[in-house]
């Protein structure tokens, strides 16, 4: 999803995992992951935050079984992007999965 574009409305009212890529080639990028209902809405509320953040650029997956597989998978890809070496924005949704009611512990470290 380019800057400024809004997500097709097939995006809300469903459960969907985000990453966008924050600053720019010359400064080197970030990226964020992130979980929502309402891609539109969380999109319009991270380029609020400023000039950086109206220019990044998002891709999203629509995740078929709810809010909860969401945030595992919101976890599981800030482990993986974290452990490839990707500069993180934040990791703080990646320090745990929920798995079948328990809670997990990650060794995700944010750049």
């Amino acid at each position: 999803i380019p800057p400024s574009f809004i997500p097709p409305p097939t995006f809300e009212g469903i459960s969907c995992v985000y990453i966008l890529q924050i600053g720019n080639k010359d400064d080197g990028w970030r990226y964020y992951v992130g979980e929502t209902d309402s891609l539109s809405r969380r999109l319009q509320q991270h380029r609020a935050k400023g000039e950086e953040w109206k220019s990044m650029y998002a891709v999203a997956i629509q995740i078929k079984d709810g809010k909860s597989s969401a945030r595992n998978i919101e976890s599981l890809v800030v482990q993986q992007m974290s452990k490839r070496g990707f500069v993180m924005q934040s990791v703080s949704d990646g320090m745990t999965i929920r798995s079948k009611g328990k809670i997990e512990k990650s060794n995700c470290k944010m750049r």
